[in-house]
């Protein structure tokens, strides 16, 4: 899947702006991959790719004091020649389903069937601060004596350059129970009774709280008659008056 975002702005008549600040244009192209994959039978797997190029055509340079630092809000020039950059970010599920009996006669259930369909997620996207990548130089940011970064993309219509990385884990198991329902004609209808779902991520790249919270929900619509939808969370982690803290509750 390929998506294009086309943009521009000029607060000028002529074709040149002479006011840079309120000038800013951009062309944003989006590019997907994206697989199903199966492996020993049970276990489906299924990569992603995201590639976002981002062009621009003219940016502004900011001034430098005499100690080679930046000065905030204050811009030296515009440089009126174009300029590209490429992102990317990735991630890859896997997941399999477990399938269980439990026998029951309560009612009209004659059993009741249970499908676990556990899954496990990683997301990553890098930080691309970093002068170079793959021993390219990308150019996409500034930097001054105490290394501040300046963003050549941050004042156009395509987003800023990410700079930090993002690392993340998720687990999610889903739980599905169907009823097997005996009508008085003596034949069997397949019911959904609940659906039970928890989910819980960590992500090492966070200074604090790595752990996010455990949520659950709990949802059912029996036969159109009764409707049940909970949703639940509880936190990994103490809380000091409210607060959370670092410290991991036992």
């Amino acid at each position: 899947k390929i998506v294009n975002k086309i943009g521009y702005h000029w607060n000028s008549a002529s074709e040149t702006p002479n006011d840079t600040i309120s000038h800013a244009n951009g062309v944003n192209h989006k590019l997907s991959l994206t697989a199903a994959l199966k492996t020993l039978k049970w276990f489906n797997i299924s990569p992603r790719l995201h590639f976002y190029e981002s062009w621009i055509y003219g940016y502004k340079l900011p001034s430098i004091d005499a100690d080679g630092n930046f000065v905030n809000e204050n811009y030296q020039s515009y440089n009126d020649t174009f300029k590209r950059r490429l992102t990317y970010d990735m991630s890859i599920g896997i997941n399999t389903k477990l399938y269980g009996i439990i026998p029951i006669n309560i009612f009209s259930i004659n059993s009741i069937r249970h499908i676990i369909t556990p899954s496990l997620s990683y997301s990553y996207r890098p930080d691309f601060s970093d002068a170079s990548f793959f021993g390219s130089e990308n150019n996409y940011f500034a930097k001054d004596a105490e290394g501040e970064l300046y963003d050549y993309f941050k004042d156009g219509l395509v987003p800023s350059t990410p700079s930090s990385k993002r690392e993340s884990y998720s687990i999610k198991v889903n739980n599905d129970f169907y009823g097997k329902i005996q009508n008085t004609d003596s034949t069997f209808n397949k019911v959904h009774l609940l659906n039970w779902s928890t989910l819980v991520s960590f992500n090492p790249t966070y200074d604090q709280f790595k752990w996010s919270y455990i949520s659950s929900s709990f949802k059912t619509n029996f036969q159109n008659k009764i409707n049940f939808d909970v949703t639940t969370k509880h936190d990994l982690y103490d809380t000091d008056n409210g607060v959370r803290d670092t410290t991991i509750s036992k």
